[in-house]
């Protein structure tokens, strides 16, 4: 009982920690594969400096899966707030082809942590 009642202390003081540094990082994950920093070189995803405003499918030196290098949208809040919260489905409703496909899984990163990621974008430039 004593094990478990440590391991369930330890287990939650993790999700706090977690959850601590993901607020004050807003883009922790986004990390994996992106980069933030001007001409830093791409990752599995493109380089997001400056991102906000640009036309999608033009960071210099990124293989863009089809769809982004035809349908090119502009980053703006809306268009970034529906990307960071499920990328396959905005890709489809962007381009407006239910068949598009993109490389980035879904993010679920939605509502306020949307707009926090969306704020920190803006910054770039």
């Amino acid at each position: 009982m004593k094990t478990l009642m440590l391991m369930m202390a330890t287990l939650g003081m993790m999700l706090a920690w977690t959850g601590e540094s993901q607020a004050a990082d807003p883009v922790a994950k986004c990390k994996v594969c992106h980069t933030f920093d001007k001409g830093a070189p791409n990752k599995t995803g493109p380089n997001l400096f400056g991102v906000f405003g640009r036309k999608a499918g033009m960071a210099e030196g990124f293989n863009y899966s089809p769809v982004m290098k035809t349908h090119a949208w502009t980053w703006d809040e809306e268009h970034l707030r529906k990307w960071v919260c499920n990328s396959p489905e905005a890709a489809k409703e962007f381009s407006g082809d239910s068949s598009a496909r993109v490389r980035m899984p879904p993010q679920r990163k939605c509502g306020a942590d949307a707009d926090a990621i969306i704020a920190f974008l803006k910054t770039l430039h």
